[in-house]
């Protein structure tokens, strides 16, 4: 655990406080213990605190104390008992990130607070803006402390999460290379009872087809050369958590059997082992493949498939959302303030409205890596970067050059009739500006909107008065 935290404890009967405080301290990090409520909301009020701890029968009145700061509450962990696990449905429905049940494990304290400091560090403190001549940029509220966006295939998606994160079910997230599938892995897991045992995630195209299999299983002494002593595997490790399998299509046809009887009945069997293992583990896998493809090639099984695909979740690719890139742009540059310590001062409409148009093939990890090169590149500048400050791959990409034939279709006046009201003719050029921008956003109406600068349900109005 690397990162460094500020935390708060609420410690009303002296039962974990002293021992939160010894273990996080050992760690370098800053720990204040309060003794009662009045003390607590003083010394609250006077530090920007990153995890807050508390009784989970105090969480209801602490709520809206915790919340009255910009960008919404820290991360917050209660501490209860298993007669208490009621009360913690309902603090986790409202915002609560975690549990620590008594006894307190030291194991499940540090997992749960790297947790905690996970999400702080994605907070946002201020809304981001550009101050000087640039366009006001969206304030973002993370769902699930993880996951920025709001377009309705986010919102479909984000249903779907909540059915499923509760249930024992093994997850298949499907979707382009970039679209931040094991973000959707860790809100499963976070918002699942397993939310208290270990995330260990795996990609399965970066460990060589001769190593993979020991790493998932584990292997015993003797089982191959360089095998000198006894090795757990993953799934071991994930015992009582979640498993996260990314690129699971690349898995070779001779380790899929093995699989799916661990998916089956739980047993594990080490490579060169007699014996086998039981373990408690929860799948959830990804893939940018097209498995059915694959299945009718002959190189995944059909059986293995409909094991891992329990419950499908989709998740879209950045050019089927981009009325959701000015809250991405949001969230970066502030997570960028967060590293660096330097506002960035932000874009022009027309460099957002560029950065809107791009399809970003590489979807929200080519975004943020591009708005780390921008802002690199902005050498300190003062204003508000426009379209000319842009890398020449947005301003020369064929959405680009398509958003600039539609600006000057956009600035083109339509033919006045003899005897037409000014109002009339204002209307006719509002309708047009409408419909362009609508065309130039692929349809999609949200970013439409909010290149118009106008609210979605106006923009439906002035739909229906053509």
């Amino acid at each position: 655990m690397s990162q460094k935290g500020k935390v708060l404890i609420l410690d009303e009967t002296s039962t974990v406080g002293e021992v939160l405080r010894s273990l996080y301290r050992s760690l370098e990090h800053r720990v204040r213990v309060c003794g009662d409520v009045s003390s607590f909301i003083e010394v609250y009020g006077d530090g920007d605190w990153d995890v807050v701890i508390c009784p989970v029968a105090r969480f209801g009145e602490l709520r809206d104390l915790l919340s009255n700061v910009p960008g919404g509450m820290p991360s917050v962990l209660v501490t209860c008992s298993y007669s208490e696990l009621g009360l913690y449905e309902e603090a986790s429905r409202l915002g609560a990130c975690g549990r620590l049940t008594y006894p307190v494990r030291a194991e499940e304290a540090l997992r749960l607070l790297e947790h905690g400091l996970e999400l702080s560090s994605w907070r946002i403190r201020e809304p981001s803006r550009d101050r000087r001549h640039g366009v006001e940029l969206p304030e973002v509220s993370l769902k699930y402390g993880l996951l920025a966006g709001e377009h309705e295939l986010m919102k479909a998606l984000y249903s779907q999460l909540e059915a499923v994160a509760d249930t024992e079910m093994t997850v298949l997230i499907r979707g382009e290379s970039g679209t931040g599938k094991e973000l959707i892995a860790k809100a499963v897991h976070w918002n699942s009872r397993r939310r208290g045992g270990p995330f260990i995630a795996v990609n399965c195209t970066s460990i060589p087809e001769n190593l993979l299999e020991s790493e998932l299983f584990g292997h015993v002494k003797g089982a191959f050369t360089g095998a000198v002593r006894n090795k757990e595997g993953l799934f071991q490790a994930a015992n009582g958590g979640t498993l996260f399998m990314d690129e699971i299509g690349s898995i070779p046809q001779g380790m899929q059997l093995s699989l799916l009887r661990i998916l089956q009945d739980g047993q594990v069997r080490p490579v060169g082992g007699v014996s086998s293992t039981h373990v408690d583990v929860r799948v959830v896998a990804a893939t940018n493949e097209d498995l059915e493809s694959r299945m009718k090639e002959g190189k995944f099984r059909e059986d293995l498939f409909y094991r891992l695909s329990a419950f499908p979740l989709h998740l879209p690719p950045l050019r089927d959302r981009r009325s959701d890139i000015p809250v991405l742009v949001s969230h970066f540059l502030e997570c960028e303030y967060r590293s660096s310590g330097v506002r960035f001062v932000g874009f022009t409409a027309e460099a957002l409205e560029v950065l809107t148009r791009y399809d970003w093939p590489g979807n929200i990890r080519e975004l943020g890596n591009a708005l780390r090169r921008i802002i690199a590149l902005s050498g300190g500048k003062k204003q508000a970067l426009g379209v000319e400050d842009l890398p020449e791959e947005f301003r020369r990409s064929p959405s680009a050059v398509e958003g600039e034939r539609t600006s000057a279709v956009q600035v083109s006046r339509p033919p006045r009739s003899a005897g037409m009201s000014l109002k009339a003719y204002l209307r006719i050029c509002e309708r047009d500006y409408i419909r362009e921008a609508i065309e130039s956003c692929g349809g999609d109406k949200e970013a439409a909107a909010k290149l118009l600068g106008i609210s979605r349900g106006t923009l439906y109005r002035k739909l229906e008065e053509d």
